[in-house]
């Protein structure tokens, strides 16, 4: 008797630690985030000035913490701006091969499809050639 209450017991905190588990949808773990660009470019012969502006939405409504964006350009220094705070934003920049990805702490701001969430990136890059 006492080997097949140590069976019920463990068996009921098995099924206890799985029902836990499967309370957590998985709407929690998914992210909904919406992203528009748009690109604009000026050459003035020698160097390539670029504009990205990213427009951040959603049909939920959340609080975005930090971003990651990846330019597929080496050596950049990018000049972020969160548009909607009219606040400039501080990356960490970490370089690959063949780009730059961006880290951005977004300063805890709310998204949602009412109020989306504008970024504009500039930076510039000496080009040679045509």
């Amino acid at each position: 008797m006492k080997n097949l209450t140590g069976f019920l017991k463990k068996i009921l905190f098995i099924f206890s630690f799985l029902a836990l588990f499967s309370f957590f949808t998985n709407k929690i773990y998914s992210n909904d985030l919406i992203v528009y660009s748009d690109f604009y470019h000026t050459w003035d012969g020698n160097t390539l000035n670029s504009t990205i502006y990213l427009t951040l939405t959603s049909d939920t409504s959340y609080v975005l913490t930090s971003y990651i964006i990846s330019i597929p350009e080496r050596d950049i220094a990018p000049n972020i701006l969160l548009i909607n705070r009219n606040s400039s934003l501080e990356p960490t920049i970490h370089t690959t091969d063949t780009m730059t990805n961006l880290s951005l702490d977004m300063q805890n701001v709310p998204i949602s499809s009412e109020k989306p969430v504008t970024l504009k990136i500039t930076y510039s890059t000496v080009t040679e050639g045509n």
